[in-house]
């Protein structure tokens, strides 16, 4: 076995789906990543499949959920018109809701371009970021897991690419040694027990073995790095949709609803579906890859 390097870093690999949602909502989050590292704080780790994943999927989906905030929040602006009882008043504020609507496309096509350029920045720092790709060893090992359905893989989900990730990052942490590492997914479905913000007992010795730590949010990882980075709104904002949600009971039969990944409105998400009268509620909660 080789020599052991020690790197006096926080070691983070961040997730595909995580990327994708700071990329959509949150331009101080990046931002505030950006400084940690470039403040020689931070090493990202980034194994190809992360990159595969976000160049396949970084125009479409963060620019469609760009899009759906700005029209939800004119939509939003709109109702505030019931409450204006003084004409001239609603005449300028319609005037102004226009002006944002006649300049959607330019805002959305600036927000989005500038957290993918300052994101792919990041991800192509040769000095505080490194690609690394899946080993002969890690191949095997990924379809050991599929054929065993270990975690992350489930019944009815594809988790080769996570297994990629997870694998690739393992190996690499055997032989790298870092002040601290942390893997950090939004997809807590497929990496964590029962208890979200505590890793699978399928991963939790893979884990130990190299000290690599496990969270589903970024803004509270940037936090304990630098201390108040970033405030509790954002932090809160990050935790993934329906969080600590494992189960829904159906709001007409009183009974549990069922949880699996089909194709929805917002492409190939979560949903939950009752077993009795089949009343079907879409999460949102995209499936990586």
């Amino acid at each position: 076995m080789s020599e052991i390097r020690t790197i006096d870093k926080v070691c983070l690999i961040i997730d595909t789906c995580v990327w994708l949602n700071m990329g959509k909502t949150s331009k101080e989050l990046i931002d505030k990543l950006n400084y940690v590292m470039y403040e020689n704080k931070v090493f990202l780790l980034i194994p190809e499949q992360i990159k595969t994943e976000w160049n396949r999927h970084k125009h479409s989906k963060i620019v469609t959920d760009i899009e759906n905030n700005i029209k939800g929040s004119i939509k939003n602006s709109k109702k505030i018109l019931d409450h204006v009882s003084n004409d001239d008043e609603a005449r300028v504020f319609l005037e102004i809701i226009k002006k944002v609507e006649d300049r959607k496309d330019s805002i959305i096509q600036s927000i989005s371009e500038e957290s993918i350029f300052k994101i792919d920045l990041m991800m192509a720092s040769s000095r505080h970021s490194h690609t690394i790709l899946p080993t002969p060893t890690v191949i095997e090992q990924v379809l050991d897991w599929g054929l065993s359905q270990k975690k992350p893989f489930q019944q009815n989900k594809n988790s080769t690419g996570d297994a990629l990730i997870i694998l690739s990052a393992l190996e690499y942490l055997k032989e790298n040694q870092f002040t601290k590492a942390i893997f950090v997914t939004a997809n807590y479905r497929d990496f964590s027990s029962p208890d979200p913000k505590i890793i699978h007992s399928d991963l939790e010795p893979l884990f130990n073995e190299v000290g690599l730590e496990y969270s589903i949010n970024i803004a509270e990882v940037i936090n304990e790095i630098h201390e108040n980075a970033l405030s509790q709104e954002i932090v809160n904002d990050m935790y993934p949709r329906y969080y600590g949600v494992n189960s829904f009971e159906c709001p007409e039969c009183k009974i549990d609803m069922n949880g699996y990944y089909r194709l929805g409105q917002f492409g190939l998400t979560y949903h939950y579906q009752c077993p009795q009268c089949r009343k079907l509620i879409d999460t949102g909660e995209e499936m990586d890859g």
